[in-house]
């Protein structure tokens, strides 16, 4: 048997891990939800499944929807590339908010989804070149993007940016390389010629720089 009958009304109690009047049901996980009214700030409130899966009763495992993941379905995954089949693409590694946190030096710990929500950390500084300097990071939700350098606009006058191409050229964001505007060259990164590969030098003749 799964349960005791018991009492004058002939109810059943069931063993743990069933449920059900007849005990006929395996019970699966129950966790927090995402998507549900709570009794209080903190998520305390539980539901099979997290209400982001289906619950087999006969084996009592979840079958998350799209997008979450764990024995209850409580975890939002992080993406994945359909064509490598890889979390955060082939240039990020898959984190958790207090993971997250701590990379960045913060803290994280105590939140209801802390652990339950994931995201992508990209890398960083890698090198795109031509220039000796021409770095860039990964980012976008699958870390399939190049960020392209960062530099001060050389048209503007007593401020100091810190702006993609300089403000000065469109950036691809397949190669990480600022395409510059006519007139706009590649700076050092305090307005003379120089291989930041940032558009922040103005010049007519880029070949001559």
């Amino acid at each position: 048997g799964r349960g005791t009958c018991v009492g004058y009304a002939k109810v059943c109690v069931c063993d743990p891990g069933y449920v059900g009047r007849l005990c006929q049901a395996r019970e699966c996980e129950a966790s927090t939800s995402f998507f549900a009214y709570q009794s209080g700030a903190d998520h305390d409130s539980t539901f099979y499944c997290s209400n982001r899966g289906s619950c087999d009763v006969d084996t009592g495992s979840c079958e998350c929807m799209a997008g979450f993941e764990g024995d209850a379905c409580d975890v939002l995954s992080c993406p994945v590339n359909e064509t490598s089949g890889s979390e955060c693409g082939d240039h990020g590694t898959c984190a958790s908010l207090q993971e997250l946190a701590a990379t960045y030096g913060s803290s994280y710990t105590t939140a209801w989804d802390a652990t339950l929500v994931k995201g992508c950390t990209c890398e960083s500084d890698v090198y795109v070149g031509p220039f000796t300097g021409e770095t860039s990071d990964y980012s976008g939700y699958l870390c399939d993007q190049l960020s392209c350098p960062f530099g001060d606009d050389p048209v503007s006058v007593d401020v100091i940016e810190s702006a993609e191409c300089s403000n000065r050229g469109t950036c691809d964001r397949t190669t990480g390389h600022c395409s510059c505007f006519p007139g706009f060259c590649s700076s050092n990164g305090t307005g003379f010629a120089g291989t930041v590969g940032d558009c922040g030098f103005k010049s007519l003749d880029c070949n001559s720089v």
